[in-house]
């Protein structure tokens, strides 16, 4: 199974990072709308969870490449 996940990861790596960052933006708008302090939360989520967001945003892009 991880070996079927690392050869799927290299010959989609391309759009999995496009699909990474684009999950980033997606939360990044969501927080956004909530005004001042939903940017806020945003920064101090990567500053003080990032281990926990950067999973969040690479399961994401999984799903969102694994989805094209």
């Amino acid at each position: 199974m991880v070996l079927f996940v690392l050869v799927f990861l290299l010959l989609h790596i391309r759009s999995f990072v496009r699909n990474t960052l684009g999950a980033a933006a997606l939360l990044f708008s969501w927080a956004t709308r909530a005004g001042f302090v939903g940017f806020v939360a945003y920064l101090a989520a990567w500053a003080f969870m990032f281990p926990i967001m950067a999973v969040l945003c690479a399961v994401a892009g999984f799903a969102r490449t694994w989805l094209e």
